[in-house]
């Protein structure tokens, strides 16, 4: 699922969030997060545990739609929200349960695993 860049609050980022996506590799969930360019700074994650949510701040980074949704109804991940606020943009993934996770960037990409 591709995003349209519009926004002028948006552009006006040095980076984009360009696109969400989410796929299952065996038993594991992985979600990456495609960025226009490389990251500035390491993103900021916490989590929550009820509901259990894990939370990614990218800070300096813009979102051209603003404000979106996207289901997955997987084991694990539920669905995701991707906001801007102010000059980041945060990702927040909505879970079935608590996990241990890590994340490591691929080159414009983020990846939650």
């Amino acid at each position: 699922m591709a995003l349209v860049l519009a926004s002028p609050a948006a552009l006006a980022q040095k980076n984009q969030l360009r696109q969400v996506e989410a796929n299952v590799v065996g038993e594991q969930t992985v979600f990456t997060v495609d960025l226009q360019g490389p990251l500035a700074q390491k993103p900021v994650d916490f989590t929550t545990q009820n509901p259990a949510k894990i939370a990614i701040d990218f800070f300096d980074t813009g979102f051209g739609a603003g404000r979106a949704q996207y289901e997955y109804a997987g084991k694990l991940l539920k669905s995701a929200n991707v906001m801007q606020i102010g000059d980041r943009t945060r990702v927040v993934l909505n879970l079935s349960r608590t996990t241990t996770y890590r994340t490591e960037m691929r080159g414009t990409q983020y990846v939650v695993l």
